[in-house]
């Protein structure tokens, strides 16, 4: 059997004779080899470098459930919450996370203002988003390096601070 090397030599000598091209030198071989190893090399790298992105992608998506679930246990520690605030003014609310089935909902009570209600929660890996009682769309970033505030975010017009209770 000949070795791969001789048959791509082999293989590119064909082509020219069949083309009626003078007679390649050794110096050409080397080159068209080259050439051939590299467009193989090339393919072959493709492949495996879009088989680590989907490898990469799959891990990317169990560490984000895991993230999320993370985020999920710690919210629904049973002490609840204090969200500090400050806006146009500033004050100090009650969280409590509850899980019903699938979804999370937040029990809200501002002592200030005599205001409770409930609101659903949404969860990823970088933020939890929420409706307050009066303020919408309050979006909550997740810092697990910081153990007294974890939780600090903003809606459009007040900013937050949550810290265990």
């Amino acid at each position: 059997m000949k070795k791969p090397v001789e048959n791509l030599f082999g293989y590119f000598r064909r082509i020219i004779r069949k083309k009626g091209a003078i007679a390649m030198t050794r110096r050409n071989h080397y080159i068209i080899l080259a050439i051939s190893l590299r467009v193989i090399l090339i393919v072959f790298g493709v492949s495996i470098f879009s088989s680590v992105y989907t490898i990469s992608t799959t891990y990317a998506q169990e560490t984000t459930t895991e993230v999320t679930d993370k985020i999920k246990a710690i919210l629904l520690r049973p002490g609840g919450w204090l969200v500090e605030w400050r806006g146009n003014s500033q004050g100090v609310i009650d969280f409590i996370f509850e899980a019903r089935g699938e979804n999370i909902v937040v029990k809200i009570n501002n002592a200030a203002w005599n205001v409770t209600c409930e609101r659903d929660v949404t969860i990823t890996s970088e933020v939890v988003k929420l409706d307050a009682c009066s303020d919408k769309n309050i979006t909550r970033h997740y810092d697990p390096n910081d153990n007294e505030y974890p939780f600090k975010g903003e809606s459009p017009n007040v900013n937050y601070k949550v810290k265990e209770k």
